[in-house]
């Protein structure tokens, strides 16, 4: 798991090319770090199985995806990472070496990195 460089990202994402929302993040984690695609909170967790996190991720936190919602207000990745606005949720994860860590919601207008996560061999 990697975490983008600043600047960081409010739930607006954009990239290069007029790419919003998931595609522009999975282009922002790839131009950083060839082979990867913004996290999502399953791939976090089935890391968290295979290793433990500790530093650099440790005491960090960044934006993953959750897709549908689990919850009855607007927590839908900032209304699929194409809005910063206060009235949407989007999920992040804390990274914490005892654990792992935990996921979270927040209101869209935060910035913070974006979790990238390769694919599994």
């Amino acid at each position: 798991i990697h975490l983008t460089s600043p600047p960081n990202h409010n739930g607006n994402i954009t990239a290069a090319g007029g790419r919003v929302g998931y595609v522009a993040a999975d282009y922002i984690c790839n131009a950083e770090f060839t082979g990867t695609h913004m996290c999502q909170v399953g791939d976090i967790i089935s890391y968290i199985h295979k290793y433990p996190i500790g530093s650099p991720l440790a005491g960090k936190n960044a934006w993953a995806s959750e897709g549908a919602s689990g919850y009855t207000l607007n927590s839908n990745d900032c209304n699929g990472w194409k809005d910063q606005n206060n009235f949407y949720l989007g999920s992040f994860w804390f990274f914490i070496t005892a654990g792992g860590g935990h996921g979270a919601l927040i209101n869209c207008a935060q910035e913070k990195p974006i979790a990238c996560c390769k694919q599994p061999d």
